[in-house]
């Protein structure tokens, strides 16, 4: 939860879907709030009482708390953001929210690696859309549709991970080791049907070091990101994931269209 004097936001989640969404809950009137969100319209009133009143402010702890979020975010290197769309023109900017005190719908200059296969694409994909990953951010060159220099100094997301602080990730309660496609044995899997879970990520025969972060979890299913290197070119990159557990030693990971896989634990560290 964050906010200002006259507004908070509070980050929270549809029951139907599980899908992430910010209540924004203001002051109307006496002991009345106001609730907003994208579908949601509502004005509540207090019924009971108490020692405190909606007309005074919030408790001095909950200030300093929200203080103290502002100043991580700011130090933050991986800065939290929720991805909201990618919108092009001249140039093609990456949508999003800073997970931080008031904040809106922003922009920055799209200049990460995966930003290349999205404007070929012309859109965010699916698994990343309102999804939160932390961003790295510089300053970027703006140009028109000539060429013509028009900034240089607009804010630019130039690789993304898990971010440094915010949410935190939920552990996997899997044990590390070799897990295989319950297509293929145990003893004669070829490598596309191998992943390897170092307790921090999820690897495959192309991939090492990779980092999971997963902030949002529903009974069996878990749902983020991971930030892997590429074993050849050793580029870092990173894809969105939603992984449900199919027992104790199996799991199912779903890393965007056509990219599902079920796999059981064969062989431990």
């Amino acid at each position: 939860m964050y906010g200002t004097t006259d507004r908070l936001v509070v980050p929270s989640f549809r029951t139907v879907d599980g899908t992430p969404v910010d209540l924004v809950l203001r002051r109307t009137g006496h002991d009345q709030l106001a609730i907003n969100a994208q579908g949601i319209a509502a004005d509540v009133t207090r019924c009971a009482t108490s020692a405190v009143g909606l007309d005074e402010n919030p408790p001095g702890a909950a200030i300093a708390g929200i203080k103290s979020e502002l100043t991580a975010y700011d130090a933050a290197r991986f800065k939290p953001i929720r991805l909201t769309g990618l919108t092009c023109g001249d140039n093609c900017y990456i949508d999003y929210i800073a997970q931080t005190d008031g904040a809106g719908d922003e922009q920055a200059l799209c200049s990460a690696p995966e930003c290349e296969a999205w404007i070929n694409a012309g859109q965010l994909p699916k698994g990343f859309m309102n999804i939160t990953v932390g961003a790295l951010f510089t300053l970027g060159t703006q140009v028109d549709n000539s060429g013509n220099i028009m900034s240089t100094d607009f804010p630019a997301v130039t690789a993304f991970g898990p971010p440094d602080v915010g949410a935190p990730t939920h552990d996997l309660p899997l044990p590390p080791g070799t897990y295989v496609d319950t297509q293929d044995p145990c003893d004669a899997a070829a490598n596309a049907a191998m992943r390897t879970f170092t307790g921090a990520g999820i690897s495959g025969s192309g991939t090492r070091d990779c980092i999971l972060y997963l902030p949002e979890h529903s009974g069996k299913t878990y749902r983020g990101i991971q930030t892997c290197t590429d074993t050849d070119s050793g580029t870092s990159g990173t894809t969105p994931l939603t992984l449900t557990l199919d027992g104790n030693l199996a799991f199912t990971m779903n890393e965007g269209p056509d990219h599902t896989q079920s796999l059981r634990f064969c062989d431990g560290d």
